[in-house]
């Protein structure tokens, strides 16, 4: 009788043992995953501190061409992930996404200049000429909203 008491008590501490090890285990990953999340983050928002944009100019026909310079410390390499929001007098914005070959709902690249450090980005100090193309009956343009991948925007009434 004495064996069996010790036999269930040895039994209890080894499955203490396995439940405690198990929520360790689980408390060092969850940890480690919200380290890293937050590493994540802190990137993200020194990238988007260091990009900066300067709407210079903006056209009055129909595609709009407009010059942008990057006045930041980071590169914009990824085109895709850049938006362009029109407002048009009695609305509200409609967002262009890039399309290489442009088009009516679309923005494309132009041409940067000068284009000399690393070619076909846009590097600080480089200017951007884009242009966007949007139905005639769209109406009176009032503002434009360039928008990057990391959040950072720069806007120009017109």
């Amino acid at each position: 009788m004495a064996a069996a008491s010790l036999v269930a008590s040895a039994l209890g501490i080894v499955l203490i043992l396995v439940t405690a090890y198990i929520l360790v285990g689980g408390t060092v990953m969850t940890s480690e995953t919200v380290v890293n999340a937050q590493k994540d983050m802190t990137a993200l928002q020194v990238k988007m501190i260091g990009t900066t944009m300067d709407i210079t100019a903006v056209s009055s026909s129909n595609p709009r061409y407009i010059t942008i310079e990057n006045t930041g410390s980071e590169s914009i390499r990824n085109f895709e992930q850049v938006d362009v929001f029109l407002t048009f007098l009695d609305s509200a914005p409609t967002i262009y996404r890039y399309n290489a070959d442009g088009g009516i709902g679309y923005w494309k690249k132009e041409i940067i200049v000068p284009d000399h450090i690393h070619p076909r980005q846009w590097d600080p100090g480089e200017v951007l000429n884009m242009s966007v193309e949007y139905p005639v009956e769209a109406g009176t343009l009032i503002e434009v909203r360039i928008t990057t991948g990391n959040g950072a925007s720069a806007v120009r009434a017109i």
